[in-house]
């Protein structure tokens, strides 16, 4: 199965994708021209805008998990499978099944928007929550795009001349407090 769809936020500037990677510990691939997914669209889920299907899984840059990363989320995977297959069914499952849920997590493909504006599109591919790359970019993605538009806002107001100082709060939101520097 395959889901691609975009990650609704807009992106104008690598520099702070490349920040928001980093801040939560994904790798930027730069210049790299293809991102892991599926690797065949069923028709099942619109294209997104301005892509045809031989486009899927093309791109110009690539963010994944680091490798460190995606052992311990494919780790985190199977434990879940195995706990869930055990008590529905009372047994262990073949090493093919189990093989089939645990793979390398999907990766986000960065590539130019093609609906005639600046900047940049996520795309991704969220069938089985792209085996784990869900649980480290947040529901619907929501993970990065916080972090995107606390790297935008804090590198906009120090270019205004203001410092930051930044707090995440119980809930995770991130507050942002600018002081004229």
């Amino acid at each position: 199965m395959s889901h691609v769809a975009t990650i609704e936020m807009e992106i104008k500037s690598l520099e702070d994708l490349k920040a928001a990677c980093a801040e939560l510990g994904l790798e930027f691939a730069e210049g790299e021209g293809s991102y892991r997914w599926y690797g065949e669209h069923v028709g099942d889920y619109p294209l997104p805008e301005g892509f045809e299907e031989h486009d899927l899984g093309r791109c110009d840059h690539v963010i994944r998990l680091t490798d460190a990363m995606a052992m311990q989320v494919m780790e985190e995977r199977r434990v879940e499978y195995l706990a869930k297959f055990q008590s529905a069914n009372g047994c262990e499952p073949s090493a093919d099944v189990l093989a089939s849920v645990c793979r390398r997590p999907y990766e986000i493909g960065v590539a130019q928007r093609r609906d005639g504006k600046p900047g940049w599109v996520l795309l991704w591919d969220f069938w089985q929550e792209g085996f784990g790359l869900q649980k480290v970019i947040g529901e619907n993605a929501n993970r990065l795009k916080q972090s995107i538009a606390t790297a935008a806002s804090i590198r906009t107001m120090r270019q205004q001349g203001y410092k930051c100082e930044r707090k995440t709060l119980p809930s995770g939101a991130v507050q942002l407090q600018f002081v004229r520097g």
